[in-house]
């Protein structure tokens, strides 16, 4: 039987769930992907014809309400029925995130992943703000209220994604065209991250790496491969056994940025992964200890420990990417071919490697002639 512990413990997933109640046939709580959860009627009509009847939102409306509404129902005591309302932001989230990317996943267009990062957005930042206001009465002043509290990056992405769901909303006739309320709202200057780890940095990181092994083995592995391969850390974390050829060291990303793509690793790493059980019946290379694959936060976090230990300052784990495709660039590596070997879809992000490559090919070059220099006296 349903309680208001399961309910509110319901997580959202890629699809829309129904979970239903034991106390009153029919009756039951569906999760949409957005996080969105509304009680439910099922019935069927006398033409043998099933309709599911919405009796609205939780926790809006309490489940003690929502079971006695639909009691009455079934037994034919309330025949009131709501009028039809005017499409909500959270409705056209909903078409979003499901019918809308099922189609673009099928053909290419987007990923699984892609999905779940819109959800997050959607459920996060746009459906607290306004997922309750009719989509054709949202303003310019709603938006900037939404983005107001938000720092540079996350209100540009907001900003984009809620630009998006406004353009589809015309497009599905929910609002008047060209009324996009989202156009003249401004965007945040965003400033490169250019962090290099030095030398010294990557030496105490790992140092807190060898110490942190026997706590969190999964996080610490995945924080090394990731520093031996410069894979974003998205990407090891996704990897699966088997997906990986040990004869050739190399491991196939089935869903990156730019699609699917094999990538050789470094002996180090492979030593890395050689070292970590491979559990019965578990796909994931990186695993936690109930079975699946070890988070993003949880890395994030043992990574942030451990260079907090370090007295390692201002770093998160892309800085690991940044550093080792900095000095490939500096070893002399072209930019055509360290697109080729991390994946970018343009040129735009590789040539900045290769500007940040020669500024550190020029600093090397001048720290070691300061050596010599006084190793010569001069």
């Amino acid at each position: 039987m349903l309680t208001e512990h399961t309910i509110r413990e319901m997580p959202p997933g890629p699809k829309i769930k129904t979970a239903w109640d034991k106390a009153v046939t029919g009756f039951g709580i569906r999760v949409y992907p957005t996080g969105r959860k509304s009680f439910v009627l099922r019935r069927k009509g006398e033409d043998g014809k099933v309709s599911m009847k919405t009796l609205g939102e939780s926790p809006a409306l309490s489940l003690k309400d929502a079971r006695e509404l639909a009691a009455r129902l079934v037994a034919g005591m309330d025949t009131v029925t709501p009028a039809d309302k005017p499409a909500t932001v959270a409705d056209a989230a909903e078409r979003f995130i499901g019918p809308f990317m099922d189609s673009r996943i099928r053909i290419g267009r987007n990923t699984e992943r892609t999905r779940r990062d819109y959800g997050y957005q959607l459920r996060g930042y746009i459906l607290p703000a306004i997922g309750h206001k009719p989509i054709a009465s949202v303003t310019r002043a709603d938006i900037e209220r939404m983005v107001e509290p938000m720092p540079g990056p996350t209100r540009n992405r907001v900003l984009a994604l809620a630009s998006r769901l406004m353009n589809l909303a015309e497009r599905w006739e929910l609002r008047p065209q060209s009324s996009n309320p989202c156009k003249g709202v401004e965007r945040a200057v965003e400033r490169a991250r250019e962090r290099v780890l030095s030398d010294s940095e990557l030496r105490a990181i790992a140092d807190g790496l060898a110490a942190r092994e026997g706590r969190n083995m999964a996080a610490v592995a995945a924080i090394w491969v990731a520093a031996y391969s410069g894979l974003r850390i998205s990407e090891v974390l996704a990897m699966r056994w088997e997906d990986m050829d040990g004869d050739s060291g190399a491991v196939t990303l089935p869903e990156t940025k730019t699609g699917a793509r094999v990538h050789h690793l470094a002996d180090a790493a492979l030593a890395v992964i050689s070292r970590l059980p491979r559990l019965a019946n578990n796909p994931h290379v990186f695993a936690s200890r109930n079975g699946a694959a070890i988070g993003y936060r949880f890395t994030r976090k043992v990574f942030m420990e451990i260079c907090d230990g370090a007295g390692v300052a201002d770093c998160r784990l892309h800085d690991l990417r940044r550093s080792i495709v900095t000095r490939a660039a500096a070893a002399g590596m072209t930019a055509l071919q360290l697109r080729d070997t991390w994946g970018w879809s343009s040129m735009a992000m590789p040539a900045r490697y290769v500007r940040l490559g020669d500024e550190l090919s020029r600093s090397n070059r001048r720290e070691a002639g300061d050596r010599i220099a006084a190793i010569m006296g001069s």
